[in-house]
């Protein structure tokens, strides 16, 4: 049942990486840890406190203050991102051919699972 299910995601992911990448980028933006972070960022790449922006009109300047801004800071975002993650490839190579590695990982996880859950309760945690 996982196999098929897994296949037809590679399958997916090969028809159309960057629709299924785009999409995967934003369940993980919309997750709850990382959504109350947009405010944050907002104001430290506008520089503009939400009582100002409310009080004033933007002029044209300080819009394309804001939109250079902002794609700098995407593009610090995705290459700090990138790095990370071609080291990461680099060091671990392709340990996750293996399939008892898959099962491992996955037995983790689950397990975590259960412990957020308080189904199980481990005291190193």
């Amino acid at each position: 049942m996982f196999e098929n299910l897994s296949y037809s995601l590679f399958e997916y992911f090969d028809k159309m990486p960057f629709i299924v990448s785009y999409v995967a980028g934003l369940l993980s933006f919309l997750s709850p840890c990382v959504l109350p972070l947009v405010p944050i960022y907002f104001f430290y790449i506008t520089g503009i406190s939400a009582k100002e922006l409310k009080e004033k009109e933007l002029t044209s300047k300080e819009r394309i203050k804001i939109f250079v801004n902002s794609l700098l800071f995407i593009a610090g975002f995705g290459f700090v991102f990138i790095l990370i993650g071609a080291a990461s490839a680099k060091l671990i190579g392709n340990i996750f051919a293996y399939r008892w590695v898959n099962v491992l990982l996955a037995a983790i996880i689950i397990l975590f699972g259960l412990n957020v859950a308080g189904i199980l309760k481990f005291k190193f945690m």
